[in-house]
């Protein structure tokens, strides 16, 4: 739980790093290097790196997930330009990665899940710009993310889980001032139901959810 919570606040403070040092063209100030994302399956202990659409010359991959047929879903950000967030579907037979369309517009993925069905949900948030918390699911055979609703005006969701017969849970906060926790049963059609009660301030950093749709969720305040 601490883990996430200080990596979302790193990564939140190199973009808002970042942000601060651009130049009007949106350059990154050459003080502070740009690597490029990086991602790779592993079989035994060898990693081979993903083929396919290339991944962001700059930025990272902050979450990943695999189910039992080896396919996958990755997310992260590209910090090179001002469409932050991107995430890809990787096959098991391919090893190539596929980039998943219609994410926000400007945000940082912090969690992505799969199901053995290749259902897949990914949740983060704008945490430079506007601060508006972002959801989507990305249904099996598609590339295409629909948008899960209602979520908050503001805040993040920090993390997301999906059993196999597509019922999934998402956590994060909303943060119009105080920082207030959140968390939503989502349905197939991506359609949010809020979990209630929750402690008056705080966030969540943790979801889970088994085949059965018992769920968990831990945070802090």
């Amino acid at each position: 739980m601490i883990k996430s919570a200080l990596h979302k606040l790193f990564v939140t403070l190199f973009f808002l790093f970042i942000f601060l040092n651009s130049n009007c063209q949106g350059q990154v100030s050459p003080a502070y290097p740009a690597y490029p994302a990086y991602s790779a399956t592993v079989t035994g202990s060898v990693a081979t790196a993903l083929t396919g659409a290339p991944l962001p010359a700059s930025g990272a991959i902050s979450s990943v997930a695999i189910n039992n047929s080896g396919n996958a879903i990755i997310g992260g950000y590209n910090s090179s330009g001002s469409s932050l967030a991107v995430a890809y579907r990787v096959s098991s037979s391919t090893n190539a990665a596929t980039p998943i369309t219609g994410l926000a517009a400007f945000g940082l993925i912090y969690s992505v899940a799969i199901n053995n069905n290749g259902d897949a949900i990914i949740g983060g948030g704008d945490s430079i710009s506007t601060g508006v918390p972002f959801g989507c699911r990305v249904l099996s055979g598609s590339d295409a993310a629909t948008a899960i609703t209602p979520l908050p005006a503001n805040g993040s969701i920090n993390s997301v889980a999906i059993n196999d017969s597509g019922a999934a849970i998402i956590g994060g906060d909303s943060s119009s001032g105080l920082s207030v926790p959140i968390a939503y049963r989502v349905t197939a059609a991506g359609v949010a139901t809020a979990i209630t009660p929750l402690p008056a301030s705080g966030t969540i950093v943790s979801v889970a959810i088994n085949d059965s749709s018992a769920a968990i969720i831990g945070g802090g305040r």
